[in-house]
């Protein structure tokens, strides 16, 4: 988890392929599918033929927000605060689990700030 977290905060924008392993990592039973039918960033069964693709999380903050419903079910509250400063914006996040609030996250992308948040709770 750490390296997802670090490439996270090191991502520039959107990754299709840290969407997958974020996925994977936090969703398992969902998201893996024998190897044989894994194809780049979506799953098929035959050619031509795609059976799911992977959610943009890090390039979506409703998909981002999404998958924190799947994976943290017990956080009570999710907080956002979107800053802008100097032309540059960046993205504070932030859970409470329960009477707890976790670290906030900070990031350029609200989504992957977000996503940030969420794999240092599960971490």
């Amino acid at each position: 988890m750490p390296d997802l977290i670090n490439r996270l905060e090191n991502a520039t924008g959107a990754d299709r392929a840290l969407d997958r392993e974020i996925l994977l990592a936090m969703l398992p039973e969902k998201w893996s599918l024998p190897r044989r039918h894994q194809t780049g960033l979506c799953h098929v069964e035959k050619p031509n033929e795609v059976l799911f693709s992977w959610p943009a999380i890090t390039g979506s903050l409703d998909a981002a927000l999404a998958l924190v419903g799947e994976v943290l079910p017990e956080a009570t509250a999710v907080d956002l605060t979107i800053y802008k400063s100097d032309g540059d914006a960046s993205a504070r996040t932030s859970f409470d689990i329960g009477p707890n609030m976790l670290d906030p996250a900070y990031h350029k992308s609200p989504a992957i700030a977000l996503l940030i948040a969420l794999l240092k709770a599960k971490d």
